[in-house]
Formats: C-alpha cells, structure tokens, sequence
C-alpha cells in the first residue's frame, strides 16, 4: 500500500463471522442490531478484534457482494460439469448478492470480527476502482495495483480470522457450533470530514459455478433428470467416502482444505485400484537379495530393514495415481502443468503429493502454488469418479470418455 501524502484517509479492512452458538437463550441480552457496522478508532497498522453475542429476534442485511457465474449455455442440461468450466456456449457474468440474518425470539448469534487499520492516500477509492478492472490473459486485476494490495490486507484479516474461530473450537466450541457464513469489506474513512465509503471487493478464488435451468427437467415440482432411472445402480456403487470428499469441496473456500478434499479423492481411487495387487516381481526379488544381504553383513541391522520393507516394495502415492489415470484414461490439464514447471503427469502428481504431505506434517506451503496444484486436479478427480460410474455401467446417456491406451495419460480435460 502506498505511503499517503497524509493521513486523512484510515482504510478498515474487515472480516466477520457468524454462527448460530449453543448456548443457553435466557442468559443473553438482545443481540445490538445497531453495533454491527461500528468501526473501533484505532491508529494505523493496528488490529482489532471484536465479538458480539444475543439473542433474537433480529434481523439485518449482511454487507452486499458480487458473485460471477456462468450461464446455462447451449446445452438442454448440462451434466459433469466442472467449477469454474462453464458449459458449452456459456458466457461469465456478475450478480449482486444480498444476504440477511433472521432469528427468532428463541435463537440466538455469535459473531466474530477482525479489522487491520491501514493509513491510506487521498485518492484511494479512484485507485482501488481502477485497478479492479481485469486485464491480461489471467483476467486477473494488475499485479502490485491498489486493488491487489486490498485483498491482501483482506486475507490476512481472514487468516487471523481463521485463526480466532480455530482457537473457539477447541476453547469454547458451544460459540462455533453451527456456522451460518461470512462476510467481507473494506472501509474508507476521511477523518476530516467524517465520512465512510464501504467496497466489498470480489475475491478472485476462481471457484465459479453454472447457474442451471431445470426447466427441462421439471414435472410439476418433482425433478426428473438421468439420475432417476439410475438411483438403484448409483446406490450400489462403493463410492461413499470420494463422493463425501468431493460434496464437502464445494462447500469450503480454503483453498488448503479444497486441494486435500479433492486430493483424498485421486489417493482414495488411485489405492483402491491397485488394492492387493502383488509387488512387481523384480523389485520383490530385488528386496529379497537385499535382505538376504544385510542379514549376512550386517545381522544387527536386519529389524530396520523389516521396517521398511513395505515402503521398498509398494509404489509411492504419486505412482501410485499416475498409473491409475493412465488405466482409467485421466489427463491433467497442461496449463497448470507449465505454470508449476512440470514435465510430466508423473511430475505434477509428485508435486500435488508434495505438497499434501507438507500440509499434513505441518510444514509451511506456497499458497499461490497450493491454488494452481488445486486448479490441476479439480477436473481430474471428477473424471475418476465419473470412469468409476462408466465401469459401472451407468453413463446418464452419454458415450463413455475413451480411455487412453495403457500407460500414457488419454481423455481430455
């Protein structure tokens, strides 16, 4: 953020949660309507932390947001349709959407809010608006811009954030129980004449859905799509435990969560393919002279090499994936191979795998490369599952993808 000339101009960039606490209603006040939008005096670079909890009845307006999204397109129902890809013919549009809180005399709210303060330059709102105007290849706004700067300072609210509401679901998870959503802003205050401007940015998560007609479908209110005559043979597919990974990947925006939802699914798939398979018998005669080796040199040593004997004769969790997209005819797209500097399916599945080990042992993660592994494998984990239905027969009308042939990547993305 630029150094402003002076400071006349204090930027709030906010973020709030709210949930629905377990908590006992008659011990609570009325939930203050009218502290929401409060902004706390404070000086620049500073942050703030603030909780309010009620009961109802209330009811408000959340702060307004924009939200892109696809069309239907040309096609009379689009199905297997992957986020952000829009179906055939589609065009990329915006909406406003306006979100309201209502509870009843017997429910009650919990909300949990972070600001950053920063000092900002007289012109800010004609940069900010500016600078918010997508440009380039990416349709990204300008790297460095005032724009870029904002949703930095708003994700590392929403890290602290994250942060706050993680340390109550172990301190007092009775407050965080049930989570209603979230809401973001920045505030623009001139403090000479004591006027407040408020910009709710779009964040570019690139998570963007299609907004389906139905119409076709429709039988009075009852749906009647392909998956109707098909209830009793999708029921039967082993199938529960990719398929909860995937519905709860829609539902989160952490970007870290969403990559090892969908990487679950490929890891998940993947061993299930080669489940009791027996090991390549030149790698098991390999590891059988080995230890014949160590136990007549080194006999002391012979229990370390027991140890590790499963993970000699087993493939890694990235071959392990590579040779499955290959049986069942999966593709990674390109793009997102060039942008890591992959060389090869092979190599983009060992990053992705990388990586999932650093988040779950706890080391620290590039989260720009975190978002464009996630960009690779979100198509690719739905086309396994999709590969798993069409072994299984069930294909919704359509021409089953053609796998590719054994060991290369086939299909499309």
């Amino acid at each position: 953020m630029d150094k402003p000339d002076e400071e006349s101009r204090l930027l709030a960039f906010r973020q709030q949660a709210w949930f629905h606490p377990y908590v006992v209603p008659d011990s609570l006040p009325p939930f203050p309507v009218d502290e929401i939008g409060l902004i706390g005096r404070g000086r620049p670079n500073t942050w703030q932390v603030r909780s309010l909890i009620g009961k109802g009845p209330a009811e408000f307006e959340l702060t307004v947001e924009c939200e892109p999204y696809f069309g239907h397109g040309e096609e009379p129902y689009p199905i297997f349709v992957c986020p952000s890809i829009g179906p055939k013919g589609a065009g990329l549009s915006m909406r406003t959407n306006k979100r309201a809180i209502k509870i009843n005399g017997s429910e009650t709210l919990f909300m949990l809010e972070v600001v950053l303060l920063r000092a900002g330059p007289q012109d800010w709102v004609e940069r900010f608006e500016k600078d918010m105007v997508p440009s380039g290849i990416d349709l990204e706004p300008p790297k460095g811009g005032m724009f870029q700067d904002s949703l930095r300072y708003l994700s590392q609210a929403r890290d602290y954030l994250d942060l706050l509401v993680g340390f109550y679901s172990s301190y007092q998870y009775p407050l965080v129980w049930e989570r209603i959503g979230r809401t973001q802003a920045i505030f623009c205050v001139d403090i000479a004449r004591l006027t407040v401007q408020c910009k709710s940015p779009l964040d570019f998560d690139n998570f963007i859905p299609f907004r389906l007609d139905v119409r076709a479908r429709l039988e009075g209110n009852s749906l009647k799509d392909d998956l109707t005559p098909n209830i009793s043979r999708v029921l039967s597919l082993d199938l529960r435990i990719p398929l909860l990974f995937l519905q709860n990947s829609l539902w989160t925006r952490d970007i870290h969560q969403r990559f090892l939802q969908e990487f679950w699914i490929a890891e998940h798939l993947a061993h299930r393919h080669i489940l009791n398979r027996p090991p390549e018998p030149e790698l098991e005669s390999f590891v059988r002279e080995l230890g014949q080796f160590v136990r007549g040199r080194f006999p002391d040593r012979s229990g370390c090499l027991d140890r590790i004997r499963s993970a000699l004769l087993n493939p890694s969790i990235s071959e392990v994936i590579s040779r499955y997209c290959a049986a069942v005819g999966v593709s990674v797209c390109p793009v997102e191979m060039l942008r890591l500097g992959a060389k090869s399916p092979e190599d983009f599945w060992h990053m992705a795998t990388r990586t999932r080990n650093k988040l779950s042992h706890g080391a620290r993660v590039d989260k720009e490369k975190v978002r464009i592994l996630e960009l690779g494998i979100r198509q690719p984990v739905r086309e396994m599952i999709r590969r798993e239905m069409e072994n299984s027969g069930i294909t919704f009308g359509e021409t089953p993808v053609p796998k590719g042939p054994p060991g290369t990547q086939g299909g499309s993305p």
